[in-house]
């Protein structure tokens, strides 16, 4: 009984060394794949501006953009910079945007207090969180302003409003909407800078918007710039 036993346990043995030589003689390992590491090209800040409101308010217009055709950002956090006529930094606001594949776009922060003059702005990108996003669908968001009217002192107590309608062509629906509008003279400089958003906007409907100005800007407006974006 024993040397039955003995003889099966060595001719199994044998038999699985005789597969195993069989399989590394024949088996071909699959070819190895290299990941090569994304290197995102930076976000251009292309400019950063102050517009005063008041005594020690401002409005800061930037405008941003990603030169990186296949990714995007849901998470691009940035920094203000606040100088005086010195050039020396006093004040800093962090915030944070998003942006599309190829986008180029504004950044407005409203209002912004400092506790004393502020001669100048800059804007410095802290961080961007990649992301890849499909051509069928960046390509197929489609927000268009079809109508818009800026009106002075319509009624009492605002200085400036912006109306418009906003239509979403496209097969998706929106959970936001982020609106914004800049006013240009006649000398192509920005005037005023505001914003608003859309909650909800469903995919082939309408809405109507209206941005406010209270307080009171200097110019004359020649051109009303209107964007819209949303957060893929």
């Amino acid at each position: 009984m024993l040397k039955q036993f003995v003889y099966s346990f060595v001719f199994l043995v044998v038999l699985g060394l005789i597969i195993f030589g069989v399989y590394r003689n024949f088996y071909k390992a699959p070819p190895s794949i290299t990941l090569t590491p994304f290197l995102a090209q930076p976000i251009e800040v292309q400019f950063a501006q102050a517009l005063k409101l008041k005594e020690f308010d401002y409005d800061v217009i930037a405008k941003i953009r990603n030169p990186n055709t296949e990714f995007g950002s849901s998470d691009l956090s940035y920094e203000l910079q606040f100088s005086d006529q010195s050039g020396n930094i006093f004040g800093k606001k962090i915030g944070s945007t998003y942006i599309l594949p190829g986008q180029t776009k504004y950044i407005i922060e409203t209002p912004v207090k400092s506790n004393q003059p502020l001669s100048s702005v800059s804007l410095v990108i802290k961080s961007v969180q990649w992301q890849g996003l499909e051509d069928i669908l960046t390509n197929n968001v489609s927000l268009i302003v079809t109508q818009k009217d800026l009106r002075f002192a319509p009624v009492s107590g605002v200085f400036a409003d912006l109306k418009g309608i906003l239509l979403n062509s496209s097969d998706f629906d929106f959970d936001e909407v982020d609106i914004l509008a800049v006013l240009y003279d006649e000398n192509n400089q920005i005037t005023a800078v505001s914003k608003t958003n859309l909650r909800t906007m469903l995919a082939g409907s309408s809405r109507a918007f209206e941005i406010k100005w209270l307080e009171e800007f200097e110019g004359t407006v020649s051109r009303a710039d209107v964007e819209v974006h949303t957060n893929l």
